[in-house]
């Protein structure tokens, strides 16, 4: 005879044991609490000075010395040193671990503490304590809490080279030359760290919320090349033209001790143009048949891992992937659906999918960030050029040659409605525009044999091949922003 179980029974005393085993849990640790003996500081005084210089950074203030936590039974320990503005520790500073119940104190270690507790300050209170940590079943206990008047320095590193207000002429010729060699002081902790510096460059004005990467290093001193401050700078203003710039070194010190920056110099710099290459990737879909050596390209203007192109989709609802290079090597998809989502390695089983009409077309302005791994797809209504558009290059004998492989691609400019490049010139032969490099759609000049660099364009077999005047670098721009009269430049 089978016995029936009165469900709501059974549930309450499974309920009931939870409760009971949870609060016996937490009566014991309770008890464990009471009779834990925590540990003492022996050779700290309250209220105890100390004048902290950059001079002395690795000076031992004192060889720290407390009284091991005692839990009434054998447990590894392990004790942290911490430090905080206030007596609560709502935001509080971990200068040092050990297991040990000894810490050296340099001038460096509780100076970092007290910096990024206090700032620079004279005088200032800090509060410090020991905090002794087992096993998570077991409480944390802490010792007294310790009020010290300290002076603090800034330990972040400063510039030595460039002095503000030098400047720098940047010439296409001396493009591999050394331009200077920057050098600065290390972020001084007063204890041997692994700190990676980074030279960092904004506009004069600029607050560093974006800022350009010049190098990493991990010494003290870089050889900056010619061609590398160029690039760095053509990132912030247009190639060509001279511009004040702010430099500064990023100490990135880890997790425990966090950012420092130094002062900020002020520099001018006139820059060359010169060809730039950004990086890219590809969207091959079933809007494009799956080609991916054909798939519109992302660009990623800063080189920031941040991707995005206006892209042109016969079909609103369809189906793509995201490829690092034109073809399928790298290729990433997943079963999210745009407009926003993540980008993940999900497979070739997995593709990315379009919200739209099915059957209709339509332009997106799709952003993939590959540092966040988030994708994000804005339709767009305005498109302010022809809606077939995924992409317009230069091609021609002045770029090299009237196949494929010689498209020079422009970049859209969202902020001035422009596309744009850099383009390096080989010859004064003919050229012209097309869209998605292909010759369903082209500009050319409405007037035959004029050798010019600026003018109205018309489409089609109306437009007579474009004529360069020079061979050199030029910024060049395609403007749409008038279908009527649309026109180019290129200075």
């Amino acid at each position: 005879m089978k016995t029936k179980i009165n469900m709501k029974n059974y549930i309450s005393l499974l309920l009931f044991a939870s409760i009971f085993f949870f609060a016996c849990a937490e009566d014991e640790k309770v008890k464990i609490a009471e009779n834990i003996k925590v540990p003492a500081i022996v050779n700290l005084t309250q209220m105890e000075y100390f004048a902290l210089s950059l001079s002395q950074a690795e000076s031992v203030l004192r060889e720290l010395s407390w009284t091991p936590t005692e839990y009434g039974f054998d447990t590894p320990i392990r004790y942290t040193l911490q430090v905080a503005s206030d007596k609560e520790f709502t935001e509080l500073v971990s200068i040092g671990e050990t297991s040990s119940t000894k810490m050296e104190l340099t001038a460096g270690r509780l100076n970092i503490g007290a910096y990024k507790s206090l700032g620079i300050v004279s005088k200032g209170s800090l509060y410090m304590r020991i905090l002794s940590h087992v096993q998570a079943s077991i409480p944390s206990v802490y010792s007294e809490v310790f009020t010290l008047v300290v002076d603090t320095y800034d330990p972040s590193p400063s510039i030595v080279n460039p002095s503000s207000g030098k400047s720098y002429q940047l010439k296409k010729e001396n493009a591999e030359k050394i331009m200077d060699v920057f050098s600065w002081t290390a972020a001084d902790l007063g204890f041997p760290n692994a700190a990676e510096y980074t030279v960092e460059i904004d506009l004069e004005g600029g607050d560093f919320s974006k800022p350009i990467s010049l190098v990493k290093h991990k010494g003290l001193s870089s050889s900056i090349i010619v061609e590398q401050m160029n690039m760095a700078v053509s990132k912030l203003i247009e190639a060509g033209a001279t511009a004040n710039i702010l430099l500064r070194i990023h100490a990135d010190l880890g997790s425990t001790f966090g950012q420092f920056y130094s002062q900020e110099v002020l520099l001018s710099i006139s820059t060359y143009e010169a060809a730039v290459s950004f990086p890219v990737i590809y969207l091959p879909g079933a809007y494009q048949d799956w080609n991916p050596e054909n798939a519109p390209a992302l660009t990623s203007i800063k080189d920031d891992g941040i991707y995005s192109a206006y892209v042109y989709f016969k079909n609103a609802a369809s189906a793509f992937k995201i490829t690092k290079t034109a073809g399928w090597d790298g290729a990433v998809g997943t079963d999210l659906v745009s407009p926003s989502g993540s980008v993940e390695d999900a497979g070739s089983d997995n593709n990315f999918k379009m919200t739209g009409t099915e059957g209709e077309v339509a332009v997106y302005y799709i952003t993939v960030n590959l540092v966040a791994n988030t994708i994000h797809a804005e339709p767009k209504t305005d498109w302010i050029a022809d809606p077939r558009v995924n992409t317009w290059s230069i091609i021609g004998d002045a770029v090299g040659g009237w196949d494929a492989s010689n498209d020079a691609l422009l970049v859209f400019d969202d902020k001035n409605s422009l596309w744009k490049a850099n383009v390096a010139f080989s010859a004064t032969g003919e050229y012209k525009f097309r869209a998605n490099q292909d010759w369903a759609l082209d500009y050319g000049s409405p007037t035959k044999d004029i050798y010019d660099l600026s003018g109205p364009l018309k489409p089609g077999g109306g437009g007579e091949n474009l004529l360069l005047p020079q061979v050199r670098t030029y910024a060049v721009s395609l403007d749409f922003r008038n279908l009527e009269n649309p026109n180019y430049l290129l200075k």
